[in-house]
């Protein structure tokens, strides 16, 4: 088949054509029920990607029933591609006037294979089709189907460079890219390598061998062992990340893997089985929030020594980002080389028409849009570039961009003030800042001493918030002895001591008033107290004062409630203790925030007997919690639903999710 014969005939009603370009092809079938149709084409060999088109050319349309054909095309059947990654196959319902256009990469060189056949069991009579096959090509792609060589920007690089030619025909070229996942390469913390078990990890001698030796039984075979690599990962994103892990290197490897039987295990911090996978198929994607995650891989091998060196084997952690990032493409290096210059007028290359022949330079440029906070420098952003976004599935490319190190430049400002040296600590601040630590030391050691040290400092410096704070802890944290009341008690009665320490009319640094009206005006902004160090050194007086005075607060109202849940008839300072902890919010950190809202629960329920808002609180406040606050706040829910009548199911089924989401390690 050439030019001077274009067209050959197959039978009475099928016949294959060359077009005039002579590089596509137009096909006639004629499709009987049952009966696959094949034919098989010569990819021309700088060919990318085809254009399969049907369209139904039934004679008598009027006398059938719309029919069910199922087209199969194959481009390459040589290699280790699996046929299911490169192949099109799709179930279609042809009637009259229909067509219909499908895409699919092919390799240049090679055989096409266009199958169709006519579903038996659903079309009783026979149809005819007309399939034309086009050829195209951007000269873009490696010469693979598959290529694990992506157009890369590096992270010291702005930019990267590709470029399209249309050899083969004219071609619309309408360019995109985009960045929408991230790749995050982490190493194994612990390895441990153990024999395996005699029953089941015994390989038998082979036929040839028991034939060599007949003295052989099936228990003089090759010892299997059995390696376990642990890896350790963070989530520090503050909305939930889609996660897939996946061992590359060995991934979609079979009966052609250097090792055996590969799985791994993903488990949160409390040892909560997430997902599970293997090497051949990825597993869905699991959402994890923030929080530390582990993941367990198992292979096996007959060699110990090719497991010792093979322990450092790298996972990678595939993180989906929310929305994906534009990189933008431009003709010129100047444009793509300063992606952040704006207002210069610069386009990107639009659609636009690649006649043969005719070249055109494409400069993909780093993503402009901010990147999402938790990524890392080193990790490796991925997506897609494609040269023609109406058929992104044919014409497009993998694109990486390598995470650099985060910007932390700073303007300079000449007119900054110069550092107080009056600032600088007296020698005596010094000793006084050596004693307070030195109390921190003994302060679950020897009561008796500390309490003795404690008194002394603060009759040397009662303003002082470090001493403050040390008391503070004190107050929390250490083992009360008091053989007249409860621990309870004596706690409530050493915070509320502290708590009388911080008033200035005690002698203490708050003024509750000064502090009230200080947050009750506008703010100084970042310009201003960097012009101001008198506004400096208050704000910083201020703040340090209303966390003191935040977390005394707060401890205080805890440690009433504990007080209340075991003797209801001490409700009144719990009350009391509230409404003053009230005036006083919010808190930012994740510990306060759990404290804060057991703490209000218990109120409500206490002090008011509104069991309803109580629950509400903590399960509000659970929403955002980390995985240990989830527990400690259903442990707080498990105990107001056991108190009340008729929940008995509710009870039993949080004790089973907590079961299964914090199982006994």
């Amino acid at each position: 088949m050439d030019a001077s014969k274009p067209t050959v005939a197959l039978n009475d009603h099928e016949s294959f054509t060359l077009k005039e370009n002579g590089i596509d092809y137009s096909m006639s079938y004629r499709l009987e029920a049952g009966a696959p149709n094949r034919r098989f084409l010569e990819v021309p060999p700088i060919a990318e990607f085809a254009t399969i088109r049907i369209k139904s050319t039934n004679p008598n349309p009027s006398v059938t029933s719309p029919s069910k054909v199922m087209i199969h095309a194959v481009p390459f059947v040589r290699g280790d591609i699996p046929n299911t990654e490169i192949q099109l196959k799709k179930l279609i319902q042809v009637t009259e006037g229909y067509e219909k256009e499908f895409s699919m990469t092919v390799k240049g060189g090679s055989t096409l294979e266009v199958c169709l056949q006519l579903l038996w069991l659903a079309n009783a009579a026979s149809t005819s089709v007309v399939v034309d096959v086009e050829f195209h090509s951007y000269s873009t792609r490696s010469p693979t189907l598959v290529s694990s060589q992506p157009v890369s920007i590096s992270a010291g690089r702005e930019f990267a460079r590709i470029g399209a030619t249309a050899n083969l025909k004219t071609e619309k070229l309408n360019p995109s890219a985009s960045l929408n996942r991230v790749h995050r390469t982490i190493r194994p913390s612990t390895y441990n390598i153990v024999s395996g078990s005699p029953d089941r990890d015994i390989m038998p001698p082979s036929d040839a061998e028991r034939k060599a030796n007949p003295e052989l039984t099936l228990s003089d075979g090759t010892e299997i062992f059995n390696m376990f690599l642990k890896y350790d990962f963070e989530i520090d994103s503050d909305k939930p990340i889609k996660v897939t892990p996946v061992v590359s290197s060995l991934f979609n490897q079979l009966y052609d893997s250097p090792l055996d039987s590969q799985v791994w295990e993903l488990r949160d911090s409390n040892a909560q089985l997430l997902e599970c996978g293997s090497s051949m198929h990825h597993a869905d994607a699991v959402t994890l929030e923030k929080g530390k995650y582990t993941v367990s891989f198992h292979t096996r091998h007959p060699s110990r020594k090719v497991l010792e060196q093979m322990k450092d084997l790298p996972l990678q952690l595939l993180m989906a980002t929310d929305a994906a990032l534009d990189c933008k493409i431009y003709s010129e290096l100047d444009k793509a080389s300063t992606p952040a210059v704006t207002g210069d007028g610069r386009t990107q290359v639009g659609l636009k028409v690649l006649r043969k022949g005719d070249f055109q330079d494409l400069y993909v440029a780093r993503p402009t849009g901010d990147l999402p906070s938790w990524v890392k420098p080193g990790d490796v952003m991925s997506g897609k570039v494609s040269l023609d976004k109406g058929k992104s599935d044919v014409t497009s490319m993998t694109l990486t961009y390598i995470v650099p190190p985060k910007s932390s430049v700073k303007k300079f400002n000449e007119n900054k003030l110069p550092e107080d040296k009056e600032d600088d600590k007296t020698l005596d601040q010094v000793v006084f800042d050596s004693k307070v630590s030195y109390l921190s030391k003994i302060r679950t050691k020897d009561t008796a001493a500390y309490k003795e040290l404690s008194e002394t400092l603060r009759q040397e410096n009662a303003t002082s918030i470090a001493l403050l704070n040390e008391l503070l802890l004190f107050a929390k944290e250490s083992k009360l002895e008091n053989n007249e009341t409860s621990e309870e008690a004596a706690r409530v009665k050493e915070l509320q001591t502290v708590r009388d320490f911080l008033d200035v009319s005690n002698g203490g640094p708050i003024d509750v008033s000064a502090l009230a009206q200080y947050y009750g005006v506008a703010l100084p902004s970042e310009s201003d107290l960097q012009d101001d160090k008198e506004a400096t050194k208050l704000k910083k007086k201020m703040d340090e004062q209303k966390k003191l005075l935040q977390a005394t607060l707060l401890a205080l109202a805890d440690a009433c409630a504990a007080l209340a849940l075991k003797d209801p008839s001490q409700s009144d300072a719990l009350d009391a203790s509230i409404k003053e902890l009230k005036k006083w919010p919010s808190f930012s950190d994740a510990k306060d925030k759990l404290s804060y809202a057991i703490t209000i629960s218990r109120h409500l329920r206490l002090c008011k007997g509104e069991n309803g808002s109580a629950i509400k609180t903590l399960l509000d406040a659970r929403k955002d919690a980390t995985s240990t606050d989830y527990k400690t706040l259903t442990e707080e829910l498990l105990a107001i639903y056991e108190s009340l009548e008729g929940t008995k199911h509710i009870v039993d089924d949080i004790k089973n999710n907590l079961y299964k989401r914090f199982p006994p390690k």
